[in-house]
């Protein structure tokens, strides 16, 4: 009879007090039953810790939980939860959400060959209350084996995250310039393939206190924009296993945009791989192209 494997839930906190009970059980209810929660509080200062407690005594064979010893910012601490994960698939968890009671049974049963699986997730209010929106409503979401999409935009979010452990080697540490769950997906697709699930798995609350990944355009747009050049430099200096040479001459090309023969160069290259490139934004073709001729001729970077 075969076994199922053991998957880890890495559940990072930080003050969530508010919406984490209604998180906890959406995980402690999965239908997978071969589990265990990680979790790491950030030193939260509202009634979160006492609860996390009250939680793990209940569960003491499910949940581990730890508790930094100074605040680490919420990048950090999921690199330290993901780190002390003992299963050989890993799932991203938020404290805010609610996860649907298949989610993890769904994901293990169809992450196959691929190294990381992903799913839809649907937009909900504070209350929970849908709003009637999908992030594949505003993202083409992505397949495969190629890091091109994950250059200038990301559809992976966090919490739809189901990986193979041995991905961890490829993805720690986190670099503090990307948000961590948009460098996961670009490594990923050098390290093996991404597959994309076409259901909604995860009511993913919004909210005042939500912190977004660049999934979603939302009040993080501005601090993108802001360090487009700085993500582009880590990724081309991430010892990419394909599109090396390509990668690193975008990225040496954006540097010199001041100059015109490298504005046609970048063009050039913006142009041919377009379909890749820009995959995962819902534009239309002709906003597409006039998004590269803007940001070639441009003194920004807004791709």
């Amino acid at each position: 009879m075969k076994t199922s494997p053991l998957v880890s839930i890495a559940l990072c906190t930080y003050n969530g007090s508010k919406y984490l009970a209604v998180q906890l059980e959406s995980v402690l209810n999965q239908t997978y039953l071969n589990l265990e929660i990680v979790i790491v509080d950030d030193r939260s200062t509202d009634s979160t810790y006492e609860l996390l407690i009250s939680y793990q005594s209940k569960y003491p064979n499910i949940i581990r939980l730890y508790r930094n010893e100074r605040n680490l910012g919420f990048i950090k601490n999921f690199e330290k939860a993901i780190s002390l994960c003992h299963g050989s698939l890993i799932a991203l968890s938020d404290q805010d959400d609610i996860w649907d009671c298949n989610k993890i049974a769904i994901q293990v049963e169809n992450i196959k060959e691929s190294i990381l699986i992903y799913h839809d997730s649907l937009m909900v209010n504070e209350e929970g209350i849908s709003l009637q929106k999908s992030i594949s409503n505003l993202k083409n979401m992505y397949s495969g084996g190629s890091p091109l999409p994950f250059l200038f935009n990301n559809c992976v979010s966090g919490h739809s995250v189901l990986m193979k452990k041995e991905l961890i080697k490829d993805i720690l540490p986190f670099p503090k310039e990307i948000f961590y769950d948009w460098w996961i997906a670009f490594k990923a697709t050098q390290a093996g393939t991404i597959s994309y699930l076409n259901d909604t798995l995860v009511h993913y609350r919004q909210h005042e206190g939500t912190i977004t990944s660049p999934t979603l355009t939302t009040k993080t747009d501005e601090h993108i924009a802001s360090t487009n050049l700085s993500i582009l430099k880590v990724l081309a200096l991430s010892k990419n296993k394909k599109y090396a040479d390509l990668i690193n001459l975008i990225q040496h090309l954006v540097h010199k945009k001041n100059q015109q023969l490298f504005h046609l160069k970048l063009f050039v290259i913006l142009f041919n791989y377009q379909d890749e490139i820009f995959f995962i934004s819902k534009k239309n073709k002709a906003s597409k192209l006039n998004r590269i001729f803007k940001n070639i001729w441009s003194n920004k970077l807004h791709i």
